[in-house]
């Protein structure tokens, strides 16, 4: 069980605020308070500690039941905190309110829940309340044309909320459709489906002027644009688009409040963008507020990490500077083992990768093979198959500086059978194959250093295509092949 106990996964994932939320039961509940509280406290999970210690504390419970019982407590808890949440909720009390004649009160809820779901963008809520209000004004006595009235103005208002609320399916349907072409372009090919980006470019909702759109519709319309730009390469186009889409969370604090994961991936988007264009001290900043989103939402631990991390590790390969990545090592190493469980396969690959890179930089390349043999080691191996891919080819690398050349060229020979066995490969990849099936990377001799040079100048014009280059981000393997071509 360990680590893989879903309760115990569930509890380490809560913030100190629903911590607090999930502690507040009734007394006759103490039971499972003891064993929330001897969960939380245990750095790995063990039940059989827990048994025990419950026993010590004259806790007499079914612990399968308890587990049970306490984990639908925390989802209810989970569930009933948050704006959307809240606003939801006072829908069905005013709906309680309504059915037992208590009108009045029913009215003043209503007034305040109304403009409350109004300004977050709650449509359902809001269409749910405004038919209350008409409900409501048919109880009011007086001159029925005033009420007639009134109708028609919130009438007007369901119109204008409906039509809010479809645009907002619309785009979500459309970024959710075009979504799945990041798996693709995770893969590894010769040329990936440009007509795809450039159908989802040419969509008509994607022609539409963004201040036109209510904020919910406006911010599902800047994920579908940033989706598009970055795919295409635009990197300049992208960073403006990440510079408005973060402006917005900013803003409306009904976004960010609910959608708080999303803004910390545009925050580390941007940040990346940010070191690409040296723009380092802003890097920092964004570090900054990345660690402190924890403290003020509700975001997983996992997601701090690996934002917080990835972010430090592409800052010191752009600075070279790599004093604070060696300092927080130790964390770091905590936090792949912490949240093994939490993290997608293709983002630990992502941050294995930069770690082997850091390493590489450092020359330490003990421990860049360490790092990048854990990408390998790893069995789900058909995502993100151009990091593997890398991190195979960095491998040879490392060897090669390390003089070990027997396994230089048993991890050439892999490489060769990996990239082989692929359908598809970029065209670094196909000229990198045809190069290691014939060479080393051992500049001992003319021919050598000849076979080197008309390497690194065929990749040169590889690397022309913006979609090939963007590996460049990851390993510039034509600085590596400069040194070798020197002699260094």
């Amino acid at each position: 069980m360990g680590k893989h106990d879903p309760l115990f996964l569930l509890i380490k994932s809560l913030s100190a605020g629903e911590k607090a939320a999930v502690r507040q039961v009734d007394r006759g509940q103490s039971a499972y308070l003891a064993l929330f509280d001897l969960i939380a406290r245990q750095r790995h999970y063990d039940e059989r500690k827990v048994r025990k210690k419950l026993q010590q504390q004259g806790q007499e419970v079914n612990l399968s039941y308890a587990k049970n019982y306490l984990t639908r407590h925390i989802l209810k808890t989970l569930r009933e905190t948050g704006e959307g949440a809240s606003v939801t909720a006072t829908v069905q009390e005013i709906r309680v309110l309504m059915d037992r004649k208590v009108y009045d009160l029913a009215a003043k809820m209503l007034a305040k829940a109304r403009k409350k779901a109004k300004a977050g963008e709650h449509w359902e809520a809001f269409l749910h309340l405004t038919e209350i209000e008409i409900t409501l004004l048919a109880q009011q006595k007086g001159k029925p044309e005033a009420s007639i009235a009134k109708i028609r103005h919130i009438n007007a208002e369901r119109k204008t909320a409906r039509q809010a609320q479809l645009n907002l399916g619309e785009y979500e349907d459309l970024y959710y459709e075009y979504r799945p072409v990041l798996m693709r372009k995770q893969r590894a090919r010769n040329e990936w489906d440009l007509n795809l980006i450039a159908e989802f470019r040419q969509h008509p909702l994607m022609q539409s002027e963004a201040q036109a759109l209510s904020q919910r519709a406006r911010r599902m319309y800047y994920r579908c644009q940033i989706l598009i730009q970055a795919f295409a390469g635009d990197f300049n186009q992208t960073f403006a688009l990440l510079d408005q889409a973060l402006g917005q969370y900013r803003e409306f604090e009904f976004l960010l409040g609910d959608h708080p994961a999303d803004y910390i991936n545009d925050m580390l988007r941007h940040g990346v963008l940010l070191a690409h264009f040296g723009k380092f001290s802003q890097v920092e900043r964004s570090m900054q507020e990345i660690r402190t989103m924890q403290k003020r939402h509700a975001v997983h631990g996992s997601e701090i990490f690996d934002k917080y991390y990835r972010l430090l590790l592409g800052y010191a390969l752009a600075t070279r500077k790599y004093d604070q990545v060696s300092s927080e090592l130790v964390d770091i190493r905590a936090g792949l083992d912490r949240y093994r469980e939490s993290l997608p396969w293709a983002t630990r690959c992502n941050m294995l990768f930069l770690l082997g890179r850091v390493a590489f930089e450092q020359q330490d390349y003990g421990l860049a093979a360490d790092w990048l043999n854990q990408i390998l080691d790893e069995t789900n191996r058909g995502i993100r198959e151009d990091l593997v891919s890398l991190a195979r080819i960095l491998l040879i690398f490392v060897y090669y500086e390390r003089e070990e050349f027997e396994l230089v060229e048993s991890s050439s020979r892999a490489t060769r059978k990996y990239l082989r066995r692929r359908e598809q490969l970029y065209k670094f990849e196909a000229r990198l194959l045809s190069f290691l099936e014939r060479n080393s990377f051992q500049a001992t001799s003319e021919a050598q250093v000849a076979a080197l040079r008309a390497l690194r100048d065929d990749l040169e014009t590889i690397f022309q295509d913006k979609l090939e280059a963007n590996i460049l981000a990851f390993f510039n393997i034509l600085e590596w092949l400069d040194g070798k071509i020197a002699g260094r």
